[in-house]
């Protein structure tokens, strides 16, 4: 079997959102093991895999969803603002 670049990019979707998840991000050793597991899968199963280009990836994945999670919080409390 081998792994796309969109299978990467999936992969490295899922350890991103790890890292925003509430129930791991209280466990960061959790959050480590899962990463490497994935990680480490994604190497063994993709022959041209970079893994600078993974973990900038997987950075820029965290800021993105950090930022959505920013805005689904305003719209939210903007909602509250409104019916109250």
């Amino acid at each position: 079997m081998s792994i796309t670049k969109k299978h990467l990019n999936q992969l490295a979707k899922i350890v991103a959102a790890l890292h925003n998840e509430v129930h791991f991000s209280k466990d960061m050793q959790s959050i480590v093991i899962v990463e490497n597991l994935i990680t480490s899968f994604a190497e063994r199963n993709c022959e041209n895999f970079d893994y600078g280009k993974w973990s900038k990836f997987i950075a820029k994945q965290i800021e993105l969803d950090k930022k959505q999670d920013e805005k689904t919080n305003a719209f939210i409390r903007s909602l509250s603002k409104k019916t109250a």
